[in-house]
């Protein structure tokens, strides 16, 4: 990507919002990795920058979840390993997909993304409505291989691509009938973090990471990230849901009129 000025500001500008949702509502990914793309990066190279870049966001983002640490310990010992390995799968698919193959791909992805997230409310309704309760301690050895199954599946969706997988995490929590949505959100926010960390090393080893970039998002997430968690408490997200939904409808739309023109 070219150092102009006018391009830092905008990488910048799309590190700060997309940390900003991740805090507050999900959809980072649907938000970011087109705008990488059409501001010049390559699909695999800007989906890859977008993991890494993103880091910062999550932990700005956690403190405004710190105080609900203690409550979610004992399922973050359990899924941080599974999300690790299942990222890490995740990015092994992707670095071994050829670029043309992806660059076909890109569109179908932050459609379904899109799409997840218009749904989001229609799918956490329908898990509400029949929840599991789990206490881990007592789960038998069958439940936790689902668990485990299950938690693998999203990782490696995050680790791939990760568009919405902060939703699928919210839905999946949801479903296990977790008392309180801000312990789930420091779920979600710590697990994506394991996803993205380690794709991220993998891509950088593979030599996929535009780093003036990443180092520019990172910058812009974090902050987004750090003011974003500490509104999440009060923001009515009608308005923010739609500008996610529009953003990726429409970037959707254009790289199917390029893929198709």
């Amino acid at each position: 990507m070219t150092g102009s000025v006018g391009i830092e500001t905008c990488v910048l500008l799309v590190g700060f919002v997309a940390g900003w949702l991740s805090a507050v509502a999900a959809g980072s990914t649907i938000f970011a990795f087109p705008m990488l793309v059409f501001l010049g990066l390559p699909p695999i190279v800007a989906n890859a920058t977008t993991s890494l870049g993103q880091l910062p966001a999550f932990l700005g983002s956690l403190g405004g979840y710190r105080r609900h640490l203690g409550a979610t310990r004992h399922w973050l010992r359990f899924f941080t390993p599974i999300s690790l390995v299942g990222g890490l799968i995740g990015a092994v698919l992707l670095t071994r997909t050829p670029h043309p193959v992806f660059d076909r791909l890109v569109p179908f992805l932050i459609l379904f993304a899109t799409l997840l997230f218009m749904l989001q409310g229609v799918i956490s309704k329908l898990t509400h409505s029949s929840p599991i309760s789990i206490t881990l301690s007592k789960a038998s050895p069958r439940t936790r291989l689902g668990l485990i199954l299950i938690e693998l599946l999203i990782s490696i969706y995050g680790g791939y691509y990760g568009g919405g997988v902060g939703i699928l995490l919210l839905c999946y929590f949801g479903f296990l009938n977790f008392a309180s949505i801000h312990e789930m959100n420091t779920l979600k926010v710590l697990l994506a973090f394991a996803m993205n960390a380690v794709a991220g090393i993998y891509f950088a080893f593979f030599g996929l990471i535009d780093w003036p970039t990443v180092l520019i998002l990172g910058a812009g997430s974090f902050i987004g990230g750090w003011i974003g968690s500490r509104m999440a408490h009060r923001l009515s997200l009608t308005l923010v849901r739609g500008f996610i939904v529009v953003t990726g409808l429409v970037c959707s739309g254009q790289l199917f009129y390029q893929l198709w023109k």
